[in-house]
């Protein structure tokens, strides 16, 4: 499905939002595992924060699993995560020596962070403005927030359809696009840099 103001396709998912969490807390530490040393993504984005953001400041991941991309950073960043798995924010934790929510919602009113990072997570939300407009509210001004996501306005979801491999996946419920992120950052006043 689409919607013809923003953009955004998706799927009508017949599963709740309170039966994904549970799903994700209760789910194997390993269920989202990669076996590369660090993912093309991930290495990607630790060249964007060390090339541009200076030691010390401090680095959110939602969505951290047990904390490899946080532990890739080393330790010239504060490093804290975000992450509802239980067994993998206790490994995340400890990888990144810092704190570790269960949720966006559970970190302290008062704590921003220089730069939030997302990768493979604004997919697996019903509402990915409502997550965009949580994620800048942890961030100090002039900081800087990094979503990676299938980019559901290039050529190959275009040709493929809802046979996009990206949509073979039942927990994958939210494809942004290009247009959906102009969409938003003209009507919110979000500062697109890619």
């Amino acid at each position: 499905m689409h919607c013809e103001v923003c953009r955004l396709l998706f799927r009508r998912s017949a599963t709740t939002e309170n039966e994904i969490d549970r799903l994700y807390k209760n789910s194997s530490s390993d269920a989202w595992a990669s076996t590369a040393v660090l993912r093309a993504d991930w290495e990607v984005i630790r060249t964007i924060i060390t090339s541009n953001i200076k030691p010390g400041c401090s680095v959110l991941d939602v969505g951290c699993h047990t904390g490899k991309f946080l532990h890739s950073l080393g330790d010239a960043y504060e490093r804290s995560g975000v992450e509802p798995n239980q067994v993998a924010s206790v490994l995340a934790s400890k990888v990144c020596q810092g704190p570790v929510w269960n949720s966006l919602e559970s970190i302290p009113s008062d704590r921003l962070f220089d730069v939030v990072v997302s990768t493979d997570v604004i997919e697996h939300v019903k509402s990915p403005r409502a997550f965009v407009d949580r994620l800048l509210k942890v961030i100090n001004p002039g900081g800087l927030v990094i979503i990676s996501t299938g980019n559901a306005s290039s050529w190959i979801p275009r040709l493929a359809g809802s046979n996009w491999w990206y949509c073979y996946y039942p927990e994958h419920i939210s494809f942004i696009s290009m247009p959906w992120l102009r969409h938003y950052s003209k009507l919110l006043g979000w500062e697109i840099s890619h």
